[in-house]
């Protein structure tokens, strides 16, 4: 089981590891916590500095076994899918490609635009 029981957190690869692993995930929603895990889908996303609800998270997880193991493989295909290495970089280069399309479609635009005024101003 990985317990991450952080007050703030960036983005936490220790939580990516732990979902590769099909490890049992009980993590603190802080940080980009929350967007790695979708809590019941991949693992239990509990709220900051309560331990109480950090201590209720852990026996549950020990009292359903079958869920858990459910949360342990979701967590591996998310991480394997959309959150590998390969799918982030493809996200990241069709961001890049948006982006050029756009200047290349302004640019295009102001050209025509500037154009007009010219052939206005004549």
């Amino acid at each position: 089981m990985f317990v991450q029981s952080s007050d703030y957190e960036g983005t936490p690869n220790a939580v990516l590891e732990a979902m590769a692993l099909e490890t049992p995930i009980i993590a603190t929603d802080v940080g980009g916590t929350s967007e790695l895990i979708d809590d019941g889908v991949h693992g239990v996303v509990i709220r900051p500095s309560d331990p109480e609800v950090l201590a209720e998270a852990i026996d549950w997880v020990f009292r359903n076994p079958k869920a858990t193991q459910r949360r342990t493989l979701a967590a591996r295909s998310r991480v394997e899918g959309e959150l590998s290495f390969d799918a982030r970089m493809t996200a990241v280069i069709r961001v890049y490609e948006d982006l050029i399309r756009r200047a290349a479609t302004k640019s295009e635009h102001e050209a025509a635009t500037t154009s007009q005024w010219k052939v206005v101003s004549e």
